[in-house]
């Protein structure tokens, strides 16, 4: 019996080595075909024009092609539902913006947790906004601003690209930790904003960096400061909206890539460490600053928490500020 029990044991350890030795070696060859990249939005976005530097060096690297394939629909929940359900091997991951941690605010009956059904890989960037006011609004920085806020309840227009978008729930978050009160004027696209914005008809907005450095040099607007946490180094004049006394705000975007859940750890750490070198490589690293946009490559781990953090945040202030999705 003693016998019998000791085999089976060593059969058990040599099954396991087999299994392991099997998961380092298919890791050691990834990727033997082509990886997809989801993007759950429609081409030509920010994101988009991101993850194809990232392809580029991926596949010099790797010496396999690494391609973008686009999954717009249903708030960004196609695209993002369609990996949560992918296997776990490598060959389909996602880049996504901070909406992967908006969209649980909205939608109550998610197929999807965004928590738990997917392998966070790297934040890589974050983009730089600005909040930018009219030229012929008083304030010149945010004190002021604050200061006429408090003093005209519900007369200050902050424009947003749409009920429900990142820059509505930024001036939600805004109005929820001064103590004022906004007219939220939502709108389907930048463009537009940004023109009634210099016309005087929102007095203010957040921009990205790159509009709002253009506009500010041409007179068209004025940046009361960056939402980032840090100062950008194409203006560094500007101080940050935390320098200027709302120590919990910070607005910016990221780009993350994600998995599916279950992903070996393995696979994980060599994905990782190749979009670090990636995210890291100078031509990268030129292409992204002209934008404003600032290299990150961080850990695994770190996503996961910006992920947790953002999503419980966003939660409430749409609970809390009443906020619904554009009919």
């Amino acid at each position: 019996m003693c016998h019998l029990r000791l085999y089976v044991f060593c059969a058990f350890l040599a099954l396991v080595s087999s299994v392991k030795g099997f998961a380092q070696e298919s890791v050691s060859a990834y990727p033997s075909r082509p990886v997809t990249i989801i993007i759950p939005l429609s081409p030509g976005g920010g994101g988009d024009v991101e993850a194809r530097l990232y392809n580029q060096k991926l596949t010099e690297s790797l010496g396999q092609p690494f391609l973008n394939d686009y999954k717009p629909g249903a708030g960004s929940t196609i695209g993002i539902g369609y990996v949560a359900k992918a296997k776990p091997d490598g060959y389909t991951l996602m880049a996504i913006s901070p909406t992967i941690t908006i969209v649980p605010a909205f939608y109550k009956d998610l197929p999807f947790d965004v928590n738990r059904d997917f392998t966070a890989i790297s934040q890589m960037s974050r983009r730089s906004s600005m909040l930018a006011v009219t030229p012929t609004f008083p304030p010149t920085n945010v004190a002021e601003f604050l200061a006429y806020a408090k003093a005209n309840p519900g007369k200050v227009n902050w424009g947003t690209h749409g009920a429900g978008s990142g820059t509505h729930l930024a001036a939600a978050w805004m109005q929820s930790i001064t103590n004022t009160k906004f007219t939220f004027v939502h709108y389907k696209g930048s463009n537009a904003l940004t023109q009634d914005l210099m016309a005087g008809r929102v007095h203010i907005m957040v921009i990205t960096f790159t509009s709002g450095l253009q506009l500010s040099k041409a007179g068209k607007v004025r940046v009361l400061g960056v939402s980032n946490r840090e100062r950008s180094p194409l203006m560094p004049s500007i101080a940050t909206v935390q320098e200027q006394g709302v120590s919990d705000f910070e607005y910016p975007s990221w780009l993350g890539i994600f998995g599916p859940n279950g992903m070996d750890s393995l696979l994980v750490s060599k994905l990782n460490t190749e979009l670090v070198k990636a995210e890291r490589h100078p031509d990268v690293v030129k292409s992204l600053a002209t934008s404003g946009t600032i290299s990150i490559g961080s850990s695994s781990d770190f996503l996961k928490q910006v992920v947790a953090v953002e999503t419980a945040r966003w939660k409430k202030i749409v609970e809390e500020s009443d906020i619904k999705l554009d009919e």
